[in-house]
């Protein structure tokens, strides 16, 4: 299937209508808990002032970063980007910057010590990389993947893509429960998201109300997100059952697909919905606010619920004194998004003959994530160089990832990256081609440390690197902590491929304890 420039551009622009419409109705009960019955925004002086939001602003820093890197934005970049551009230091944001400033790289810095790991920060972000990969949910899968780990790992990762998957299946398919499994088949099946979305579907198919689904959702996949400002005395186990602080995401996705289902296409009834149902109330009516807007195009989205705004973006979570180039409206930023399409792409995904003077979006055959698809080792084809959504999604733990020119490495780490003198630490490395040279090599490693660590085995050795599907070579490191003089302790693991002069470093920081 093919998506023309005109198309594209009414779908993208009803995604950040609907997104701008969603997060303002729900802002003022973002934090409420108990049900709601919202009819209209509630901020007044709203015409051609639409408050600022972090769910649609942060994307901008995103959408700057593939200005300039294009199709090699990466995790390490979007880090670098969050530290640089993005002011709040609150919950998962905060954390997030603090790790990435003591020298762990995303994806570590969405996981250490990260007890807002789960939380709704980092799905409000995944509707940047459905428009930049519209209708090809595995490539806008791969980017979520590279920004949410900057700051979440686990159900709040999941979380961020499952929506892009949704989303950007969502340009070229309408039925919500085609969409629902889709967005699945892309995260675990026993995560809490996917139990949260699946408990939500099936008491949309058995005729429940979604004032009954709300409350089977929130004893059966409870957040916390309300409770931060509630005194205990005040929470009531029947409203919603106990969880701990920062497991919010699949709660939330849980109210975003109620507002979906029951709002049955129509805005403003999902929107209210969405926020009636309280909690993050502003990313749950965002987020709905903008599948609705993809779904539906901005032609045919309801002028009551877009029109008081203008199309203005207000932003509060970006540093306003930098180079950061900051769109005044959904247009500019469509616009901009609509010209970094080309870039971002593969080839084959891009037809500027459509003779319209304009490009098409070649669509993906299946919007279907491929696990499993082939036998162990018998696809002949590499995969593409970067790692792939399933792939990220299946590392374990704490394991930092790298992308070289023509191959990749994964470094799994065997808890979290602390070290006190007299223990050991043990360092797994995965190799995996990457489908640029075609031919089996071979990659010879080094690793060195820090003074006062000592590698006790695996210093030194030669892995194979066959252009399998899923073949991938491993190696593990033993590091002993003799008599640490550092407070931080650098482990660079030197890989190189045999006969060739490609190469690559990955590095890895162990903190004394």
């Amino acid at each position: 299937m093919k998506l023309n420039y005109e198309t594209l551009r009414d779908k993208i622009l009803g995604c950040w209508q609907g997104k701008n419409a969603g997060g303002t109705l729900g802002a003022p009960f973002e934090g409420k808990r108990g049900l709601s019955d919202i009819k209209w925004y509630q901020q007044k002086d709203i015409e051609n002032n639409p408050p600022a939001n972090d769910d649609l602003d942060l994307q901008i820093a995103w959408l700057h970063a593939v200005e300039e890197y294009g199709p090699t934005v990466s995790a390490p970049v979007l880090g670098e980007y969050w530290l640089t551009y993005i002011t709040p230091n609150w919950s998962e944001y905060g954390i997030g910057k603090s790790n990435m400033r003591r020298g762990f790289a995303p994806p570590l810095s969405g996981r250490v010590s990260n007890y807002y790991k789960d939380s709704c920060g980092c799905f409000i972000r995944s509707e940047i990389w459905a428009c930049l990969a519209p209708g090809l949910p595995e490539i806008a899968t791969r980017y979520a993947c590279l920004d949410g780990c900057v700051d979440h790992a686990d159900d709040g990762l999941y979380g961020e893509i499952f929506f892009a998957a949704v989303q950007s299946a969502a340009f070229v398919e309408s039925d919500a429960d085609k969409l629902i499994d889709i967005g699945l088949s892309y995260i675990p099946a026993d995560c809490a998201v996917a139990e949260a979305v699946n408990l939500v579907r099936k008491a949309y198919k058995d005729g429940k109300t979604w004032k009954e689904a709300r409350k089977e959702l929130f004893a059966k996949v409870p957040g916390a997100f309300s409770a931060c400002w509630m005194k205990l005395k005040d929470q009531d186990p029947d409203e919603m059952a106990h969880t701990h602080v920062g497991f919010d995401a699949p709660n939330n996705i849980g109210i975003t697909v109620i507002g979906w289902l029951w709002g049955e296409g129509d805005l403003g009834k999902s929107i209210c919905i969405a926020a009636d149902c309280g909690e993050d109330a502003d990313c749950s009516a965002a987020t709905v606010g903008a599948i609705v807007g993809i779904i539906n195009g901005e032609k045919k989205l309801p002028e009551k619920w877009i029109k008081p705004f203008g199309g203005i973006i207000k932003t509060v979570c970006l540093e306003p004194n930098s180079e950061l180039r900051i769109p005044k409206t959904v247009t500019e930023f469509t616009d901009r998004i609509l010209a970094c399409i080309p870039k971002i792409l593969p080839v084959k995904n891009i037809n500027f003959d459509s003779g319209n003077g304009s490009f098409e979006v070649i669509t993906a055959d299946t919007m279907f994530a491929d696990r499993d698809e082939y036998l162990v080792n018998g696809r002949r084809d590499c995969e593409i160089r970067p790692f792939k959504t399933e792939e990220i999604v299946d590392m374990k733990g704490y394991t930092q990832f790298f992308v070289f020119d023509f191959f990749k490495a994964a470094v799994e780490l065997e808890r979290e990256p602390f070290i006190g003198t007299g223990e050991t630490f043990s360092l797994k490395i995965k190799l995996y081609d990457s489908g640029m040279i075609r031919s089996q090599q071979w990659v010879n490693g080094d690793v060195y440390v820090s003074a006062g660590l000592t590698v006790e085995s695996g210093a030194h050795f030669s892995l194979p690197l066959h252009n399998s599907y899923k073949f991938k070579s491993e190696h593990t490191v033993i590091l002993r902590a003799d008599n640490l003089v550092n407070p931080v302790n650098n482990v660079l693991i030197d890989l190189e491929i045999n006969g060739r002069h490609s190469y690559g470093t990955a590095k890895i920081k162990l903190i004394s304890k």
